[in-house]
């Protein structure tokens, strides 16, 4: 269920002497949220010393004062009443505000050793006496100085004289790891901790307001909202935390964006135009019978899109006297304020007279107000915490944006004399935007990542990596947030392959081409599993000499920057590396005498290489990288050989050497691989001799350093770097603002980015233990860098991940809906059942299908973003063969592409047994086939107001059949309008 009801709902019978009214809260600036002094509070979590609120005094390091604010009154005097604790313990912690029992407002801090006088300093204003009933403003500063010039408490914008209390020697609040941050409540003392009282909004600051802010705060003892600068008030960027308490909502939220959010225990509001159908008395308060309308409230979910909806609302009011002026007046003009505010509507049965046992339908925000003589109309809209709400919301001083990051990634690793393969480089990163380019590139980060995982990488796109760069720093402060750094050369050192052999020699063997003298992407070896190796076999002939040569092209990728031969130091240039032996090596002859030359080279034959495929043998040889010589293998008994090998050659040097004549190898890298041989000066007797040998070639890898040449002795230099745009972190993205954990899923980002940036408690929302359950592997891996509306993002993930969110209008929480059952496999059964509809308790049945087009039956799904290309990492073609055949749907017909922007699960191809292993299973339930769609309305209101959108039900001794099935299906509540007395819902099957 939905909504939290009260046991006079859950008992409501369907007889006739039901009677329903609905009541209307239109709430103002000068609402307010009563405590009641007993067990009524706002619990705003835990809090530690580097909670925002905690802050120290000035004699402290990084120590700035503090500054506090509310408009409060007691309804009764001469108890003390609690009214803020920062930190509160069974021991005198952190700092804390009350009204004393001579009703003087204290402002306290404490030292952690006991609750006694000794453990705290108190400051108290002794001038003013507060009186009941009366709305105060208060201002409190402090440098927590023990002296009591250190603290100023201004009633009214009066600065009171401050009286000392406590142990002079605790000279600054002590914080702890377990405390809890209350309004209204305080955890010193065992019993009677909660503040009878009134309250419209409270605000801490960082640092002392100096008294041009106090007097604007002040304004006159009217209320104030202070989450932006206005006037002569300039100090809302160093609030630490901030809450209203006249907007009507169901949990309060920090304004300032610190996260001290809290739920509300008890407190109810009053200071409401209460208005209803009936007059009636709740708490108190008379509620005007002036609604005329009968208002209709629908809510709705698509479980296609995993989307929620409730719709606006329309009030046709009379324009009747309230308070001995028109009610037009007290809307607009008059000296309330009620545009863009809460507007809360309750049901109320049998003259219910205690607002907690009437059920809260609906949240809204009155938008438009239209009269005549008699009559006032009123459009409200849903109200949602995300409203007019973007991210990212932290702006450098550029105008970029801080992004905002979800998931956990890894960085690369490759250093100088610990080189990795580009082409085994992992993708598990996240693009960063350059935001000053000099001698170093500051990166945005979405947080201090310390100097863990602090490595920043480039993307080369020729060889499609992100190369770790060399130098690497700790995340630093800067303008609202934290930056990361790295040196403006962006050096890099790794390894690569070739990408192919363009012009291949036909000399290479015919099963060990010159392909596999270059393949994997490792160091590979004879004993690489599997084992691969290109072969040259020589049989070459001549008349005193023979000479074979086998040239072979390899193409090198062309890299954003130059091959590192001017850094001083740790600097690989472009080395070759081949891996080798020889076998077989000899030089068969018909002459006695012995051999002037026998022998194997590799040259790097670049310079000379050509384009042609043979090469003639008059062409020059280049330098040579390796050399074999045995001038005693003379016959196959005396062949010799080299045994496995890596020689290791620096290209870089002849590339720079030719660089003027030729413009830097024009031909590429040639590899020459020489077998020759010549009769010697005494050799006797005939000429014929054969060269003969194999060559086996196991891996021909490349090791080089790249870096930008120049900073700024050249336009040249200068313009590369600033080419630069963005670079890549491995760091783990944000962490769970409820717990501090790592947020590796979807549905954990979700309920994030609701606490961080809608302003949502910590809470644990409903459903939200089964749904970690059913979404334990489907992973995250998602960024923001622009502007976008915070409402987008969160349906993009409830898509991605399979889910519904909606809050809960009777008390404010989250709630997750999504299509599951507790059975095998998620299969329903008779306990996901919410209610049972008979025949008797409905009416004005409707059965209907959804549409064949909603079918999705096969789709492209691409999955896992690129990080720099924002293309796909992942393809997966998805097929439903069975509906095809059944609905006559051809080849080409029904095949959406759909692209996973978030989802870091790949989805699977087909579907799976338990629906919530991937996208495609999950969705499947809702889009697979064709299902019923069931209409009606409720007529048994005891059973109506158990439902709302997401519950199962069944339908049980109908009159008829639903088409030519049973009714032995689960169905899932997918609409339901509510007015006055009367529940129609829309239900769909889902299994």
């Amino acid at each position: 269920m939905s909504l939290s009801q009260p046991s006079n709902y859950s008992g409501a019978s369907q007889l006739g002497n039901v009677k329903e009214n609905w009541l209307f809260q239109l709430f103002n600036q000068d609402s307010y949220l009563q405590f009641d002094g007993v067990d009524d509070y706002i619990d705003l979590g835990t809090t530690t010393a580097s909670s925002s609120i905690n802050l120290l005094g000035t004699s402290e390091d990084n120590g700035t004062g503090i500054s506090v604010s509310f408009l409060i009154n007691f309804p009764e005097l001469g108890q003390t009443e609690s009214i803020f604790a920062s930190n509160t313990t069974a021991t005198y912690s952190g700092y804390w505000i009350d009204k004393d029992a001579n009703n003087k407002i204290r402002f306290q801090w404490g030292d952690d050793v006991s609750a006694t006088q000794h453990d705290r300093r108190t400051m108290i204003g002794n001038d003013t006496a507060l009186s009941a009933n009366t709305w105060y403003h208060v201002i409190i500063t402090s440098t927590f100085a023990n002296a009591t010039s250190g603290t100023n408490i201004y009633i009214n914008n009066v600065a009171e004289t401050i009286e000392g209390d406590g142990n002079t020697e605790v000279t600054t609040p002590t914080y702890v790891s377990d405390g809890k941050a209350y309004i209204g409540r305080e955890d010193f003392t065992a019993t009677n901790y909660g503040g009878k009282l009134y309250l419209k909004n409270l605000a801490i600051w960082a640092g002392v307001l100096d008294s041009n802010n106090r007097t604007a705060i002040y304004n006159s003892g009217n209320f104030f909202s202070l989450d932006e600068d206005s006037g002569n008030y300039n100090q809302s960027s160093n609030l630490k935390a901030y809450w209203e308490f006249n907007n009507g909502e169901n949990f309060v939220q920090d304004l300032s964006g610190n996260l001290q959010n809290g739920t509300i225990t008890g407190a109810t509001y009053k200071g409401f135009l209460p208005l209803a159908y009936r007059d009636t008395t709740v708490n108190n308060v008379f509620y005007h019978g002036v609604v005329k309308s009968s208002a209709s409230i629908r809510n709705s979910i698509d479980v296609l899109k995993s989307k929620s909806k409730t719709s606006n609302i329309s009030l046709s009011i009379i324009n009747s006297k309230y308070q001995g002026t028109d009610l037009s007046k007290e809307l607009f003009l008059g000296s309330n304020n009620y545009y863009n505010r809460t507007v809360k509507v309750f049901s109320q049965l049998n003259e219910i007279s205690d607002i907690s046992e009437c059920l809260q339908l609906y949240h809204g925000r009155l938008t438009t107000i239209k009269h005549n003589d008699s009559s006032i109309n009123l459009s409200i809209v849903s109200k949602s915490p995300w409203d007019n709400k973007t991210l990212p919301t932290l702006k450098a001083g550029s105008g970029r944006f801080f992004p905002v990051v979800y998931g956990s990634y890894t960085p690369n690793s490759s250093s100088f004399g610990s080189e990795a393969y580009a082409e085994a480089m992992g993708n598990d990163v996240f693009p960063v935007e350059v935001d000053y380019w000099g001698f170093s590139y500051k990166c945005l980060f979405h947080k201090n990542i310390g100097s863990t995982d602090k490595t920043l990488h480039y993307y080369e796109e020729s060889v499609d990596a992100f190369l770790p760069l060399e130098d690497d720093n700790g995340a630093i402060p800067y303008d609202s947030g934290y930056v990361v750094a790295t040196k403006w050369n962006l050096k890099r050192h790794f390894k690569f392959k070739a990408i192919d052999v363009p012009l291949r020699s036909s000399n290479w063997d015919s099963t060990n081409l010159a392909g596999f003298a270059f393949d994997g992407i490792a160091d590979e070896t004879s004993t690489s599993n599997p084992s691969t190796f290109g072969q040259i076999t020589f049989n070459e002939a001549g008349t005193s000499s023979a000479t074979k040569r086998v040239d072979t092209q390899f193409d090198i990728p062309a890299f954003d920057d130059e091959f590192d031969s001017f850094s001083s130091s740790s600097k690989n240039e472009l080395k070759i590396q081949i891996r080798f032996k020889i076998d077989n090596f000899h030089t068969t002859v018909n002459f006695p005498g012995g051999l002037s030359v026998n022998q194997m080279e590799i040259i790097d034959q670049s310079r000379f290489g050509g384009n042609a495929i043979n090469i003639d043998n008059t062409i020059q040889d280049g330098p040579t990288i390796f050399t074999h010589s045995d001038l005693n293998a003379d016959s196959s008994s005396d062949a010799s050989s080299v045994s496995e090998r890596t020689e290791e050659y620096n290209i870089l040097t002849h590339m720079n050497f030719y660089k003027d004549n030729s413009g830097e190898y024009e031909d590429g890298l040639w590899l020459r691989i020489k077998r020759r041989a010549s009769k010697g000066d005494s050799s006797q007797g005939g000429d014929l001799l054969t060269v003969k040998g194999n060559i086996k070639i196991y891996d021909t890898r490349f090791l080089t350093t790249l870096r930008v040449r120049n900073f700024n002795s050249s336009q040249e230099g200068m313009a590369r770097i600033r080419d630069v745009k963005k670079l890549y972190s491995g760091a783990d993205g944000l962490s769970a603002s409820w717990d501090n954990s790592a947020i590796t899923l979807g549905h954990q980002a979700h309920r994030d980015l609701l606490i961080r940036y809608a302003g949502m408690p910590t809470i644990d929302p409903e459903n939200y233990s089964t749904l970690n359950s059913d979404r334990s592997s489907w992973t995250i891996k998602y960024y923001q860098h622009e502007e976008e509306d915070l409402i987008k993002i969160l349906e993009k993930l409830q898509y991605e991940f399979g889910f519904v969110h909606m809050i809960n209008p009777s008390n404010g929480k989250s709630k997750y809906v999504w299509i599951h059952g507790t059975g095998t496999n998620n299969a329903f059964r008779v306990e996901d059942v919410v209610a049972t509809l008979k025949k008797s308790d409905i009416s004005n049945l409707n059965i209907s299908t959804t549409s064949v087009k909603d079918i999705v039956t096969k789709a492209i799904i691409n999955s896992n973003r690129h990080p720099a290309t924002n293309k796909y990492l992942t393809q997966t073609t998805a097929e439903n063969s069975t509906p095809r055949k059944k609905y006559n749907i051809k080849s080409k017909e029904n095949t959406p592409t759909i692209n996973l922007d978030a989802l870091a699960l790949t989805p699977s191809s087909t579907i799976a047994t338990d629906k919530q292993a991937d996208f495609y299973s999950y969705y499947s339930q809702a889009n697979g086939d064709v299902k019923k769609l069931i209409d009606c309305e409720i007529v048994n209101i005891q059973k109506g107001y158990l439902l709302e959108v997401g519950d199962i039900i069944k339908f049980d001794d109908m009159v008829v059949e639903p088409f030519g099935s049973n009714w032995n299906n689960y169905y899932m509540i997918v609409s339901i309008s509510r007015s006055a007395g009367k529940i129609k819902i829309t239900a769909r099957e889902v299994g």
